[in-house]
């Protein structure tokens, strides 16, 4: 928030200095601090993350004079900041502070490592600058308690380990979303993907969502204010955010528009009534949504003497138009009901061969008990995701989930609460979708249109690596080496590799 204060409210030309504590807990990503620090032309850079990419500090802050960097220990990552393509594109750094955890090296060898990363370092600078630069370095033998419990707690998971499958789905996810984001743009500017939140609002000052708002409405009734409707950037139960987290989480440069849903208590369920979400998917034809995300679902209202309800009728109606040719991709939650239930809930049953219906699958890539396998169109990650907790929270249930808070204050994260349900799966395939379109349109392929379709959207999902549990494991696609290992100059190419590979 304070930085994009920053930037959009008091618009500073000039950072002289930033200093961020990011050792404790969850590290920010790469897409983060980008977008944090990008514009702000900063001097010097202390952003005290582990192993921090070199690129991240040439796109984020390119005119940089000094800057303090964090090693694991590990030599790899020395080498890269040393490497042709590393710091020595930073033309204006003329001092560097080094950091390197002892870990379970010697400190001989540590000591070896820093003076290859010195000796290669600033022999680049005076090929390339005709000058000296100044690396003042010193090694952590012991690593702090905080530091070690994230160590510990980011540890990998072994195969065959209890969330092995969701554990690496969403880190390969988290990566690939770091390298698309340094990508070059192409010259001509590309259509940004827009995705419709209907749900029951969101707050948008949560993790620095705002920056990804683009707009939105409300059909929430409120008689008593001047403003006949309640502000969409806020949230009932704190469903929607949740849901915006993880779709902004896959694709960070979406762009969101939140549809606030009239809500509905059924006992201590939050459902929506038919006529705002009627309203709300003919907001997002309207506005020519990409993909409509709907983690929730609506109970059947019976027939009366044979005849469907006229409200009924008119959401069958604007679902039809959405799905249309080449409109918009619909994704919904299954209802988590029980294994074997048929799903006769709105808005699926009313249009079942166009909409993806997306179910949770356990942390080891299996159906979750409350969903059944065969019925949902895919399974993603769904059982205990996590995302930081603002603030002390009062237990709501929400679509029969259990684990969804409602949120006040903005006080950072102190500790990270874990999410359990369908809907988190319906928000990551919304978010996979979404990341799917922005490659394609940002490599400029020339069938990129198609994916707005919901057979190619699914072939382009099927092709990913389907499970016959209908799980999509996205390492083979998203996680290769090629991404991993790619020069700045081949990223674009890689990128067009991997869109197409969709058709």
């Amino acid at each position: 928030l304070i930085f994009h204060w920053l930037k959009n409210v008091v618009r500073v030309d000039q950072v002289l200095r930033v200093v961020v504590e990011d050792l404790d807990g969850k590290s920010h990503s790469d897409t983060a601090i980008l977008n944090s620090l990008k514009n702000l032309n900063v001097q010097t850079w202390n952003w005290k993350k582990l192993d921090i990419s070199s690129d991240v500090i040439y796109q984020a802050a390119g005119s940089v004079t000094e800057v303090y960097l964090y090693c694991s220990g590990n030599n790899a990552v020395l080498r890269g900041w040393s490497d042709s393509q590393g710091l020595v594109l930073l033309k204006t750094l003329k001092t560097i502070h080094l950091e390197v955890n002892q870990g379970l090296e010697s400190p001989q060898i540590v000591q070896n490592y820093i003076k290859q990363f010195r000796t290669a370092l600033v022999k680049r600078f005076k090929e390339v600058y005709k000058r000296d630069i100044d690396i003042f370095s010193k090694i952590i033998e012991h690593i702090p308690q905080k530091l070690n419990e994230k160590l510990q707690a980011a540890k990998p998971k072994i195969l065959g380990e209890e969330g092995y499958e969701e554990q690496q789905w969403l880190k390969c996810m988290d990566e690939f979303a770091d390298f698309v984001t340094l990508v070059s743009a192409a010259e001509e500017e590309e259509k940004p993907v827009k995705v419709a939140i209907i749900d029951d609002g969101v707050k948008s000052a949560y993790d620095n969502l705002d920056a990804n708002i683009a707009g939105g409405e409300s059909w929430v009734s409120q008689p008593i204010s001047e403003d006949p409707h309640s502000p969409y950037l806020t949230s009932v139960k704190g469903h929607g955010t949740v849901m915006a987290y993880f779709i902004r989480r896959i694709c960070p440069e979406v762009k969101l528009y939140v549809l606030k849903l009239d809500p509905q208590m059924m006992g201590s369920r939050v459902t929506f009534s038919i006529e705002s979400a009627t309203e709300a998917i003919e907001w997002a034809v309207k506005n020519e949504m990409d993909i409509i995300s709907m983690s929730w679902a609506i109970d059947p209202i019976p027939r009366k003497n044979g005849k469907e309800d006229l409200a009924v009728r008119r959401l069958r109606t604007a679902i039809s138009k959405a799905v249309g040719k080449y409109a918009a991709l619909l994704f919904c939650a299954w209802p988590d009901k029980g294994a074997g239930v048929k799903n006769k809930t709105y808005p699926y049953s009313l249009e079942t061969e166009s909409i993806f219906t997306i179910g949770a699958a356990t942390r080891d890539g299996n159906p979750a008990p409350r969903v059944g396998d065969g019925q949902p169109t895919f399974f993603l990650p769904g059982i205990e995701l996590g995302i930081p907790l603002k603030t002390e929270a009062k237990k709501t249930i929400v679509d029969n989930e259990p684990k969804l808070y409602q949120r006040t204050g903005e006080q950072p994260p102190g500790t990270y609460q874990t999410f359990s349900g369908s809907s988190l799966s319906c928000a990551l395939a919304a978010g996979l979708a979404a990341m799917i379109l922005h490659c394609s349109r940002k490599v400029q392929n020339k069938q990129a249109w198609r994916l707005n379709n919901y057979e190619y959207m699914k072939m382009a999902f099927e092709s990913i690596d389907m499970s016959e549990h209908k799980w999509l494991a996205v390492g083979q696609r998203f996680g290769n080496s090629n991404i991993k290992t790619a020069k700045p100059s081949a990223r674009r190419q890689v990128l067009n590799q991997v869109v197409d590979m969709f058709f």
